[in-house]
């Protein structure tokens, strides 16, 4: 065989294994479950930015907001520091964020130089020696018409960079006192040879290029106010500053970066403008602005401030009023006067998604984590707050939702209606927990933050429901009755880094939790049973549809354990009782699940000790895997104590094992003190684990001495009911990866390259369409893929998007045809995520022809915009 040939086959292999994988994915719902935070215009486009969420992602639209795909977690993870910076060349682009490559834990600068789709740290952070130049990332400020300057500031030092990022110069040192306090570069303006920023010391200035630095001498700000927000521009000759300033000094600048307001009530206590060159003195333009005079004040408590930089007169100042609602003020005459134009009274003048006037599920709920003006357009602004994304095009007088389909917006000057029914545009920045269906089109799905919505028409659209708890952890129906019953609580993300301590656990003020029901498909629901404490897990015992079994979660007060009913008919009346402690366990259940001869198994999952306690954060060895036995009353410790003892999540009964003896589990890395000795991790003890024998022996499958990144793991798994040898695997911080022969006696583990997110949470197989795989995630809505071998694929969603190729497989060409009912990108990846090319397509039908000559052969995978649409073979 000759080695094209060998090629050839090599590749049909390998397309072969991807296609019995999902190669394409819609993401679901209609985000909300996470905040937003810095967005990012590009100056030369300005209908396109970039958003990062909380939850990782960096979102990003070309249509100014009417669609959205985001950022591969192998290429630039986001959070509440995320940033992108563009440039003039569309290539180069600076961001904050975390490499999962270079570095899985620090956020700093990296750069890219292919148009955001591969990311590496310049030179100049790959191995820095100065330590202040090492840590975080809070700031950045790159000049866009020059690509190798950039301004980053670090949570211990501020530093300039001339040849991108291959070099860096502090440039703050000799001024900031007292040496490691924080200084924060609110804002900065490039203007040739000059560059001025903005920080809470005052604002520097260097006159050539950024050879050297001097800070200006300038008065007028009072004593004990320090500079937080800047924003500075040029026009007509005239460098006029602006900037807002609060009681804030060092480490508290950053808080000011990321509040969700009013985090720091107060905060504000001036606004200033400084024409540079004319004067030295900052004057006071405050006229329409109400300055905070304590924390619970209807006032503007101002945390944001931007203008276009070619603007001197326009400027935006962002925050919220004394009810923790989004306010906007603006200035058309370089502050003189100051005018609000985001009016939510009865929605104004504001385009609505289901967040407004009496919507739901929080009406207008914290705003301001975010904001930017597009640097040569005044008029266009994009808003980031706690849940959702607004812009205007208009300079503020109309503003538009920016976070479900446009077509399904409310019209502005009228209440938000409730649980209206709305399509996501990609925006997912929800934690799912788990999905249920009560009929093909009926689909409920279980989450944090938003609580729980529901679809009518398999996915399609969603809207919410009438459950008023932070978060549903599953939901399950009744054999006979057909109810759904769901696991409700006001403590959310349980068993992620912030809610392993009793500190955040177990105060019943906020963590109440309780059983609930449905007989209306998950609409309306009634209380079953009040815990007063969070509820995560409820299943039936298969033998009596009568009896449920409950995980409640709770160490202090002694509440936390396997709790069950065997009256459940009687609902609010039915009798619970709590069942005896497992060996070991601290109050902190994980997964049920009754096992058909009567006994039941469950995970206990991990506590972290309070930072007060000594030694502070330890993990302690008090998770596992147990079997009751209820003829005896006694549960019996199945764990392997030297690898599973501290963090484990969903443990999955084999359903293709008629006998219930094989089992799966999912382990957690722990970190900080985790074994008695005090040592300190992470343990890397994550992993897939498996049992033929209920727990008396345990074989580690996948770890992080192999396919998993060091202090990562595995949270799920669930089997393709098509097939018993392919088993689909959710990874903490790894993605998605498939087994195809799970019962060999070494099975290979494969990561889903199609799958772009970091952290599912379960995997789960439509009840309804066995080749449907939706999988649930901890941040990004619910991803959808279908499991096809067809040789022409299309994947029309809700939004009427749909890609036909042929022929299929190709050689020289292929012909493609579209049809989307707005302005997106046609991308193509390979099979290792690799962008191969992109191209604009316009609203409505369009007919193109690819030319593929050059391409290797393979498979490749089409997204229509944030949509994976379709797969193409090609064979030279």
């Amino acid at each position: 065989m000759n080695k094209k040939m060998f090629l050839v086959f090599a590749m049909l292999a390998l397309a072969g294994t991807a296609i019995a994988q999902p190669a394409s994915w819609r993401v679901a719902g209609i985000g909300g479950g996470g905040a937003f935070f810095r967005p990012s215009i590009n100056p030369g486009n300005d209908s396109e930015y970039y958003i990062p969420t909380d939850m990782g992602s960096f979102f990003h639209t070309t249509n100014f907001g009417a669609s959205y795909n985001e950022l591969g977690f192998r290429q630039l993870v986001g959070g509440a520091l995320g940033l992108i910076r563009f440039t003039y060349n569309p290539a180069i682009l600076y961001g904050l964020g975390v490499n999962v490559v270079a570095n899985k834990w620090l956020t700093t600068c990296y750069k890219s130089m292919d148009g955001g789709e591969r990311w590496s740290l310049p030179a100049g952070l790959s191995n820095p020696s100065n330590t202040a130049l090492a840590s975080t990332g809070v700031a950045l400020h790159v000049d866009y018409d020059s690509p190798n300057r950039l301004v980053l500031g670090t949570q211990s030092g501020l530093f300039y960079s001339a040849n991108g990022g291959e070099t860096f110069t502090e440039i703050d040192s000799l001024f900031k006192q007292p040496a490691g306090t924080e200084v924060y570069p609110a804002g900065c303006l490039f203007d040739g040879d000059a560059i001025y920023v903005g920080t809470n010391y005052g604002v520097l200035i260097s006159q050539d290029g950024g050879a050297r630095w001097q800070i200006l001498k300038l008065t007028g700000i009072p004593n004990g106010e320090n500079i937080f927000g800047f924003a500075a521009a040029k026009q007509n000759g005239t460098v006029r500053f602006f900037c807002i300033t609060g009681a804030t000094n060092g480490m508290v600048n950053l808080d000011a970066v990321y509040t969700n307001a009013p985090g720091n009530p107060g905060l504000l206590k001036g606004v200033y403008r400084l024409d540079y060159g004319s004067s030295t003195i900052w004057e006071p333009v405050e006229n329409g602005v109400t300055i905070p005079t304590d924390p619970n004040c209807s006032c503007d408590h101002i945390t944001w401030i931007g203008m276009a930089e070619n603007d001197i007169s326009t400027v935006y100042l962002y925050g919220v009023n004394g009810n923790a609602q989004p306010t906007v003020l603006k200035t058309s005459d370089g502050g003189a006067n100051w005018n609000h134009v985001f009016n939510i009274a009865n929605n104004e003048n504001i385009y609505t998604g289901y967040m407004g006037d009496k919507g739901d599920p929080f009406e207008w709920w914290l705003g301001c984590s975010g904001l930017d003006v597009a640097k040569k357009n005044s008029n266009n602004v994009v808003l980031a707050n706690m849940g959702t994304v607004y812009n205007t095009r208009s300079g503020g007088t109309t503003w538009e939702q920016a976070y479900v389909n446009p077509a399904d917006q409310n019209p502005m000057g009228s209440p938000t209606p409730r649980y209206k029914t709305y399509r996501g545009i990609g925006l997912e920045n929800t934690s799912n927990w788990f999905v249920h269906w009560s009929s093909a089109r009926d689909v409920l799905g279980c989450l944090t933050d938003i609580g729980s919505i529901r679809s009518t028409d398999g996915g399609a659209s969603w809207a919410f429901n009438q459950f008023s708890f932070n978060t549903m952890y599953c939901a399950i129906e009744h054999p006979t009755t057909h109810a759904i019953y769901c696991a409700a609580s006001d403590k959310h993300d349980m068993y992620a880094s912030t809610a392993l301590q009793d500190q955040s656990i177990d105060d019943p003020s906020y963590s109440d939790g309780e059983v609930l029901l449905s007989t209306d498909k998950g609409f309306t629901w009634g209380i079953i049973h009040d815990f007063t404490r969070p509820v995560y897990w409820i299943a039936f015992d298969p033998n009596n549809p009568n009896t449920m079994y409950a995980s409640i979660i709770n160490h202090k007060q002694g509440l936390g354990g396997i709790w069950m009913t065997n009256d459940l008919q009687d609902g609010s009346a039915s009798a619970w009782k709590q069942l005896p402690a497992p060996p070991r366990t601290e109050g902190h259940p994980a997964m049920v699940i009754p096992l058909k001869d009567g006994k039941v198994v469950c995970t206990y999952s991990g506590r972290l000790t309070d930072y007060s306690a000594m030694p502070a954060g330890k993990f302690t060895e008090s998770s596992g895997v147990f079997l009751y036995d209820p003829s005896s009353s006694l549960w019996t410790d199945v764990t392997d104590t030297t690898t599973m003892a501290w963090y484990c999540n969903d443990i999955v009964v084999d359903p293709n094992d008629p006998s219930e003896r094989t089992w799966y589990v999912g382990v957690s890395s722990g970190w900080g003190y985790t074994d008695a000795e005090g040592n300190v991790g992470p343990n890397d003890q994550g992993g897939l684990f498996k049992t033929t024998n209920r727990g008396q022996s345990w074989k580690k499958l996948m770890s992080t001495s192999d396919v998993l990144s060091p202090g990562g793991g595995v949270f799920s798994c669930s089997f393709n009911p098509n097939d018993p040898n392919q088993l689909y695997i959710t990874s903490v911080g790894d993605g998605l990866f498939v087994s195809n022969n799970i019962n060999d006696t070494a099975p290979t583990f494969l990561p889903v390259s199609s799958f772009q997110f970091g952290y599912p949470l379960r995997p789960v197989f439509n009840p309804y369409d066995r080749s449907e795989l939706w999988v649930t995630t901890f941040g990004n809505g619910i991803h959808i893929g279908r499991l096809t071998s067809a040789s022409v694929a299309e994947f029309p969603d809700a939004s009427g998007e749909t890609v036909r190729l042929f022929p299929n497989p190709a050689n020289d060409y292929c012909m493609v045809e579209t049809e989307s009912a707005v302005p997106t990108v046609l991308r193509v990846r390979d099979l290792l995520g690799r962008n191969v090319m992109a191209i604009p397509i316009e609203a409505g039908q369009q007919s193109l022809q690819i030319d593929t000559k050059s391409w290797n052969n393979g498979l490749y995978f089409v997204n229509l915009g944030d949509r994976m649409a379709a797969k193409i073979l090609i064979r030279q």
